[in-house]
């Protein structure tokens, strides 16, 4: 076990939500300049998932890292996904803002 104290448990926990406030509008910036919305869905999703998949296998001081990056990768993905919906008139109006695609 890793046996951090409750604190920084809840410190690790809360990095997730922190680094997706900027993820999420760095994506959505990449994705309308290089109008290439479909590559900031799928690179940033591979690298979150394998981010995911270390999770496990890193060392303590290395989740400090890998954590805010997994939840800085998953708003870009989020945020892309969702806009891109928007650019498919088959969505429908009422669709568009869940992001179903």
């Amino acid at each position: 076990t890793l046996s951090f104290s409750a604190e920084i448990a809840g410190l690790l926990a809360s990095l997730i939500m922190f680094a997706s406030i900027f993820g999420g509008p760095v994506g959505g910036y990449l994705s309308d300049r290089f109008k290439q919305r479909k590559i900031f869905i799928l690179l940033p999703g591979l690298l979150a998932s394998i981010g995911i998949a270390l999770f496990g296998a890193s060392p303590a001081n290395g989740l400090w890292f890998l954590i805010p990056a997994v939840g800085f990768l998953d708003a870009m993905v989020f945020s892309t996904m969702y806009a891109s919906a928007s650019q498919y008139p088959e969505v429908g109006h009422e669709y568009a803002p869940l992001g179903i695609s």
